[in-house]
Formats: structure tokens, C-alpha cells, sequence
């Protein structure tokens, strides 16, 4: 008999009630549910790639099943990303093991969720239906913040660089092939989406950015996304958004090093009157 089924459950950020409710919802109802296992961890987005909850997921094989509030090509290239091999699951015949990302958000029905399930569990158990007895809930914890990173879709990628050299903040680079890395992923600035913007490819996604083409919806349309902000901003190109995008961010960061600066001088100033020179 075939192994059961692996699903991830990764839970929204704490803002997210409504779909916090359908995830406990579901965990509630596929815990113990014969052919799968269930995993729940902290947001995907959230978790470091090095990380105990990462390397958890790693290690799980065979097909696996992911439920998470990100849409489901963010949520592939999160895990593929961070190493975790396999290929999206109903795109053609593959070698590597199939993974269906599942998105949760607060239209979703718990029962339909749960019927692609028990289709997919029932593919691969040969359509039989009294499948292995389900596997006890793991839920393995990790210290999570937070995060604000762009997400590269390789298959989209061309390796033009325009994204290197664009950003200010030190988040790309390139590898010894020459080929895109995302160098220092907690260098880009909180909000600033200016990269995805000036990508020719539309492969850069930010999970958690409010415009579906940005955070990764294949069903969106960049282009639209671009024509539709144009006509907001008065006819401004979308480059010339981006670029304003980038300044902003940038003119934050150093806001906050002046205010850091002053009050380092102000410490400086205090020790000087205490040691009475």
C-alpha cells in the first residue's frame, strides 16, 4: 500500500482571522483522516529557508499536499526556494514528486478543500477507497517574524538582471554560473514591490503584497495590473512607479539611520558628562 499522503497546513499571520478560522477548521477535520498525514507550521513566507520547521519539510517524502493563504505558485516557489524538491502538481509528466498547492482565504469552503483532497489522496492510492489509517498531527514550532522578500519563478526567469540592477538595497546577485541569487532576502525594505514591477518576465512575486499579480496569482495579469495603476497615477509608466516605489523605501531607511545617528551622539555626549573631563 502506498504511503499516506503529506499535507502542510502553514498558518496565516495573526491578522488573518478569517482564514485562521477555515484553517483550524480544516486541521480539525483532516487530523487522523485516512491516506494523509497532517503537518501545520507557521507561514511558509515567514519561515527561514535554514530553519528547523524548513528542514522538516524537507525531509517528507513523497507527493505533498500544501495549504497556505498564499497563492499556490508563491507558495511553490517559497518551498522551491528554500530547497524543497518536487514539481507543481497537474503542469505535465514529471520524474520529481507532485506537490498541490491549495490556497486558503476567507471564500474558501472547507468541504471543497477537503473533497480535492480525498481526489488526490484517492489518485494515489490507485482510486481505492479504504485507504491506510491517517497519521497523527505534527506540529513542529519555530520562532517566526514577519518577512518582506521578493519570490523568483524560475520557470518565468529569463536571467536579464534588470532586477539587480535596479534594487539599492543589496538583495540580488549573482552566482559564479551568473545566474540570479536572491543574495540578502532581509535587505529589502518592508512594502516596496518596485523590483516586480520592472521585471520584464513578471517572475518576482511578494506574497504578501495586496495586488494578486504581485503576490503571485496566475490568474492576473501583470500587464493589466501595470495599465490599471498608469491610469491611477495620471498615465505615470510603470517604471517611473517603481522607481518612486524604490526612492521611498529608500528615503526611509536613511530617515531611520539619521534617527539612529542622533541618538547615538546623544549617548556619546552623556558618557563624556559622566566621566567629568
Amino acid at each position: 500500500m502506498p504511503e499516506n499522503i503529506s499535507v502542510i497546513l502553514s498558518e496565516p499571520r495573526p491578522d488573518d482571522a478569517g482564514v485562521q478560522a477555515l484553517a483550524d477548521s480544516l486541521a480539525g477535520r483532516l487530523a487522523g483522516r485516512p491516506g494523509l498525514s497532517l503537518t501545520r507550521v507557521p507561514n511558509l513566507y515567514d519561515l527561514e529557508p535554514g530553519g528547523p520547521v524548513m528542514e522538516s519539510i524537507r525531509r517528507i517524502e513523497g507527493d505533498l499536499v500544501v495549504l497556505s493563504a498564499l497563492y499556490p505558485r508563491a507558495t511553490f516557489w517559497t518551498l522551491k526556494t528554500a530547497g524543497v524538491p518536487g514539481c507543481l502538481a497537474d503542469r505535465g509528466e514529471s520524474a520529481e514528486r507532485a506537490i498541490w498547492c491549495l490556497r486558503l482565504h476567507p471564500g474558501a469552503d472547507a468541504g471543497e478543500i477537503l473533497g480535492q483532497i480525498d481526489r488526490i489522496v484517492a489518485r494515489a492510492h490507485g482510486g481505492a477507497t479504504t485507504p491506510g489509517p491517517g497519521g497523527q498531527p505534527v506540529r513542529p514550532s519555530a520562532p517566526a517574524h514577519q518577512r518582506w522578500y521578493p519570490v523568483i519563478d524560475r520557470q518565468r526567469c529569463s536571467g536579464c538582471l534588470e532586477c539587480l540592477n535596479f534594487c539599492l538595497f543589496g538583495v540580488y546577485g549573482v552566482d559564479a554560473a551568473g545566474g540570479l541569487l536572491i543574495e540578502q532576502p532581509d535587505a529589502c525594505r518592508a512594502g516596496c514591490p518596485a523590483c516586480s514591477r520592472i521585471c520584464p518576465e513578471g517572475a518576482i512575486m511578494f506574497p504578501q503584497h495586496v495586488d494578486p499579480a504581485i503576490a503571485g496569482d496566475d490568474k492576473a495579469s501583470l500587464e493589466g495590473l501595470k495599465l490599471d495603476l498608469s491610469q491611477l497615477f495620471a498615465g505615470a509608466d510603470p517604471s517611473v512607479m517603481a522607481t518612486a516605489e524604490r526612492d521611498r523605501a529608500l528615503a526611509a531607511v536613511e530617515t531611520r539611520e539619521d534617527s539612529r545617528g542622533g541618538d547615538q551622539l546623544d549617548d556619546l555626549v552623556d558618557e563624556m558628562d559622566e566621566m567629568d573631563l
